[in-house]
């Protein structure tokens, strides 16, 4: 019967991002570079928390099927 701010929030959220997980506000991607070379030995270094995560949060699957390279 009265406005409920909590579901203007859900739908507000809900809004941001569309069906293949890509921001919807306009020129949110306007300054983002695509990872350096650099960039990439460096997340390649970082440890392989994919066993862990999926154990300790119950995880069956990545956002977007998303796993880490090389895995």
């Amino acid at each position: 019967m009265l406005p409920n701010a909590a579901w203007r929030l859900v739908k507000a959220l809900a809004s941001l991002k569309d069906g293949d997980e890509r921001i919807r506000i306009p020129g949110f991607y306007d300054q983002a570079r695509p990872p350096s070379p650099l960039d990439l030995k460096l997340c390649e270094a970082l440890a392989d928390r994919e066993a862990w995560l999926r154990e300790n949060f119950g995880v069956k699957e990545f956002v977007g099927g998303k796993e880490r390279q090389g895995s």
